[in-house]
């Protein structure tokens, strides 16, 4: 039986890591999957859960066509929360602190759900890793992390009825119609 348990444990972190690698496969929304990954995330072994992380960045990365869906998913099984523990986390490695940080970026931008991006905890949280030394290393996820406070700041302000800042603005002129996310 402890083998058994033992031999589930180890393969954990290589099947995350699968699914992960097939989330541009999939030509329908994967909620399975995604919920699957979510569950990852609550896992007691670290190395599950930062596969969790990459895994989830993939289903929602600008590349996947089904992005705003699985965000959907990904909101709606609460891995937000996790997702914030995982960066506040003093032992958690860099690395997956800057992965966790780009999937909560990424899931701000992905979403115009203003009930679930006015959490003012991720809006504190992503001001935090503003200034962090974590950014000197990876300069690329400073122009996602500086949309994504935009975006959660305009949702902060979003309080009076019928005024919904966090939905894409379309502009229109004699030349056509151009949508700004």
């Amino acid at each position: 039986m402890f083998l058994g348990n033992c031999l589930l444990l180890a393969l954990q972190a290589p099947c995350v890591k699968a699914l992960g690698s097939l989330a541009h496969i999939f030509r329908v929304p994967a909620n399975q999957q995604v919920r699957a990954l979510t569950m990852a995330l609550r896992s007691q072994d670290t190395m599950v859960a930062a596969e969790g992380v990459i895994a989830l960045s993939k289903f929602v990365n600008e590349n996947n066509y089904l992005k705003k869906e699985h965000t959907k998913t990904i909101f709606e099984e609460g891995a937000t929360d996790r997702l914030i523990e995982i960066l506040v986390t003093s032992c958690t490695d860099p690395n997956t602190q800057v992965q966790a940080l780009k999937l909560l970026c990424d899931l701000s931008l992905n979403t115009n759900d203003i009930n679930a991006l006015g959490d003012a905890e991720m809006l504190a949280v992503l001001l935090t890793f503003s200034h962090s030394p974590l950014l000197e290393e990876n300069e690329g996820i400073q122009p996602l992390l500086t949309k994504a406070i935009s975006k959660l700041e305009l949702c902060q302000l979003d309080s009076s009825p019928g005024m919904h800042y966090c939905e894409p603005l379309i502009f229109c002129c004699f030349s056509g119609c151009i949508s700004i996310d």
